[in-house]
């Protein structure tokens, strides 16, 4: 997860360079301090769910961190900020439990986790396993997607992220 972030970061700070301090661009790192191992434990027992691993790993390498390609993208909140969706974003919700055929999805959002895009047009979701599943469904979620758009894990969501940041930086050299 590590070099992970540090080629997120990279390529971030290489696409749009003015949103980021001269420290950040200094040492290419526009994460926060890690999480410690106490704050992760007070999110899990706050929300009573065990984080996934991915996660986890992610949270303990950077704790947070802003969007990476000019606001396309959901800023990273903290992980003593994160908390379920429907505390945050209860109207939508209640929105689309009047469309019957999205109550899969409903069921989802009413479970899922916000750990990204708290001030954001979109949101990335981890929803939490179900019916004796132990597999995490990993959605970048935003109504002018429309929906949920979902990720084999956080892992293939950011690399799918450095993928558009190089495609963006390649244009930008035309």
């Amino acid at each position: 997860m590590k070099e992970t972030l540090e080629i997120l970061f990279d390529k971030s700070i290489e696409f749009c360079d003015e949103n980021y301090t001269e420290e950040q661009i200094k040492t290419k790192w526009i994460g926060n301090l890690p999480a410690s191992g106490t704050e992760i434990e007070n999110a899990e027992k706050r929300l009573g769910i065990k984080l996934p691993q991915d996660y986890i790993e992610m949270v303990s390498t950077a704790n947070g961190f802003p969007p990476c390609s000019n606001s396309v993208e959901p800023s990273f909140q903290k992980v003593d900020e994160i908390d379920f969706y429907r505390n945050f974003q209860w109207n939508v919700i209640d929105t689309w439990k009047e469309m019957e055929e999205l109550n899969d999805v409903v069921s989802d959002l009413e479970r899922a986790i916000m750990i990204a895009g708290l001030e954001d047009e979109q949101q990335f979701l981890i929803v939490p396993p179900t019916n004796g599943q132990n597999k995490w469904k990993y959605w970048k979620f935003a109504m002018w997607i429309p929906g949920e758009e979902e990720y084999q894990d956080l892992k293939s969501y950011l690399e799918g992220v450095i993928e558009f940041l190089n495609e963006q930086i390649q244009e930008n050299k035309k």
